[in-house]
């Protein structure tokens, strides 16, 4: 990490732009893979979260937002997606759920104004996990779907194994919060009273949001089908 910053500082004495954005990166994946190996060693994300260390998902996002700002400015619009993405792992990492979910979102978005389709489903694939974090498990599932879609479309057997793999954890997940369950019982609601959804269909949030925290829910390498530099 020292010695990412001191490229990092050169290379903006240098005025190299690009160059810098790619240290940038750099560093800030070191951070969060070193805030990674601490969470492995001290036990997950299923302790109070006042409790988790915070630091270097912090200077993750810094390094990461500075990246993205630097990529936009090149034109380099498939590491500025890769930027988005760890800023929002990044900000998972500390429980800004919102601020997560906002990132993966703009990454989405990015995506499709650059009409790259293979950028778009793996963003999909993102933008699930961040939901599933939150325990809205209904548009988690629809972004799953969406990103299989896409990646069967493309002919891609990796990014459909991952989400077809990330589906299974998704389910198991939502079983285990009662979604199936009070899904099925709001079905059941709407039937008996004639087909009135749109009551029930409102207070989906009160049941939807009941996740564990980001343990098993999201994964650091769900967005590997653009090659970062180096």
């Amino acid at each position: 990490i020292r010695a990412g910053r001191e490229a990092c500082a050169a290379f903006r004495a240098a005025g190299d732009g690009p160059s810098e954005a790619a240290s940038l990166y750099q560093v800030a994946r070191a951070h969060l893979d070193r805030h990674q190996t601490m969470m492995d060693t001290i036990g997950g994300y299923e302790m109070n979260p006042r409790l988790l260390p915070k630091e270097d998902p912090r200077e993750a996002i810094v390094a990461a937002i500075r990246a993205r700002s630097l990529f936009k400015q090149a034109g380099d619009i498939a590491m500025e997606m890769e930027s988005l993405h760890l800023a929002a792992n990044a900000n998972l990492a500390k429980h800004e759920h919102r601020e997560a979910l906002r990132l993966a979102d703009e990454a989405l978005m990015l995506a499709r104004r650059a009409k790259d389709k293979p950028a778009e489903a793996s963003c999909q694939l993102l933008c699930a996990q961040m939901y599933a974090v939150q325990g809205r498990w209904a548009v988690a599932f629809r972004s799953v779907e969406a990103s299989r879609t896409l990646f069967e479309e493309l002919g891609n057997d990796e990014g459909r194994g991952a989400a077809d793999n990330y589906e299974g954890v998704l389910r198991d997940a939502a079983r285990e919060a009662g979604y199936f369950e009070q899904r099925d019982r709001k079905t059941a609601f709407s039937d008996r009273v004639g087909g009135r959804a749109c009551f029930a269909g409102a207070r989906e949030d009160a049941y939807e949001r009941k996740a564990g925290g980001p343990s098993g829910l999201y994964n650091r390498k769900a967005f590997p089908w653009t090659k970062p530099q180096q």
